[in-house]
């Protein structure tokens, strides 16, 4: 595998590139040699997960202190057991712990059991990934445009047109009830009275646990609403509901976070012309 040009030192992720082909059983991705004609394109994101606080707070004796190289090891060695979280369409989420992976918690290849302790990465795996895929985080050079009606119209939306619909695969699997149902914190279905229905569920991105980096997202059931330009006057209920729904979820799932710490944004150009999202300040 390769690494995209440069790891994300603010956010503590690196992304690796390589190949891979569908394993022996449910479709699940193997690695396989160089060349084979089954293989396709996989981008691989690593996180470092918060430190658990659980780690340090008990103390051991001095003859079980870790010795220094075994410290490092474990900070800097191999990924010795990967656990799948959840998966969608082409993505899937997994949970890490590192270690020697020549030493007995390794024993030369991935542990059949996870360590005693908190997660030490988080694996993000899209696969098969396409050039859009690549393209998203080999981090090209940047530049800011003012984005003009005309411009949007000559440029943009052609471009979100020619999208291909495989590409929202993995919104409409969790709007239809196919994938993540069990990550869902909040469906409102459409119905004549109160209008265009949604979701809301917890983002990929948050590990789930530090509040301080709470992300969630909400997808909307309208699929000829691709991005902010096609909202209106007519879909300040949708947003004002979507509000509401986002201060329903913290009081029940998240109390220790306020309503006025919250931030709700629509992405804009969204990755996939259909998210609105929430975190906490």
């Amino acid at each position: 595998m390769y690494i995209l040009p440069l790891p994300d030192t603010q956010t503590r992720t690196l992304y690796l590139l390589g190949r891979m082909a569908p394993g022996a059983q449910d479709g699940h991705p193997a690695v396989t040699s160089l060349g084979d004609a089954s293989e396709a394109a996989a981008i691989l994101k690593l996180s470092k997960t918060p430190f658990s606080a659980d780690a340090y707070v008990s103390q051991p004796s001095d003859n079980e202190r870790p010795t220094a190289e075994a410290s490092r090891s474990a900070a800097l060695g191999h990924i010795i057991h990967a656990k799948l979280v959840d998966r969608n369409d082409a993505y899937h989420w997994l949970d890490g712990w590192l270690g020697d992976r020549t030493g007995p918690a390794g024993g030369g290849s991935a542990g059949v059991m996870a360590p005693q302790r908190s997660p030490d990465v988080r694996l993000e795996l899209i696969w098969p990934a396409t050039a859009l895929h690549i393209a998203k985080y080999a981090f090209p050079p940047r530049r800011m445009i003012s984005e003009t009606p005309e411009l949007y119209r000559s440029c943009v939306l052609p471009f979100i047109r020619s999208l291909p619909t495989s590409r929202l695969q993995w919104v409409y699997n969790i709007l239809d009830g196919r994938s993540e149902q069990d990550r869902l914190l909040f469906r409102a279905p459409t119905t004549t009275a109160d209008g265009p229905g949604f979701v809301i569920l917890p983002d990929s991105k948050w590990d789930g646990v530090t509040m301080n980096s709470l992300y969630l997202l909400a997808l909307v059931e309208p699929r000829d609403i691709g991005s902010l330009r096609d909202l209106t006057a007519d879909h300040l209920p949708l947003l004002r509901r979507l509000r509401a729904a986002f201060v329903e979820v913290l009081a029940k799932y998240y109390p220790e976070v306020a309503p006025h710490e919250l931030r709700v944004f629509v992405h804009y150009q969204p990755s996939y012309c259909k998210c609105a999202s929430s975190d906490a300040e």
